[in-house]
């Protein structure tokens, strides 16, 4: 089975750091990119595939929330995760929302479940 590749949007750089240094060591997932900025994610979007996109809710340019359609339609197989305070976050069009304030163990295992769960859903409209 191949890796998962990530790709990290967060304006965070101390956050998105720490979490791209977490999922390296990680089995199954491989990061791809990191980035602080919709815009950039959306440029690295065209130009490299991911299977996952976790998308913080506080961007430097724009809330996380609201480039979520633009990064469905740049990436529509991806697996999009919304990384917020669940109290907070409006979840549009993420497939998952990833408890800000969990473990990363939490975080990891939604990945997990989310990818397993689009990669059976597209084997099924597949077969």
């Amino acid at each position: 089975m191949r890796s998962t590749r990530v790709l990290l949007v967060d304006g965070n750089a101390a956050l998105r750091t720490l979490l791209a240094e977490l999922l390296a060591d990680e089995p199954g997932f491989h990061l791809v990119g990191q980035v602080a900025r919709a815009r950039q994610a959306l440029s690295f979007l065209e130009r490299s595939p991911v299977d996952v996109v976790v998308v913080a809710e506080h961007l430097d340019d724009v809330p996380g929330s609201a480039v979520l359609s633009r990064v469905r339609d740049a990436c529509p197989e991806a697996v999009i995760a919304l990384w917020a305070d669940p109290q907070d976050a409006d979840s549009g069009s993420a497939d998952v929302l990833l408890d800000r304030g969990g473990s990363f163990r939490e975080l990891v295992q939604e990945l997990r479940h989310s990818v397993r769960t689009a990669r059976r859903s597209t084997q099924r409209s597949n077969a």
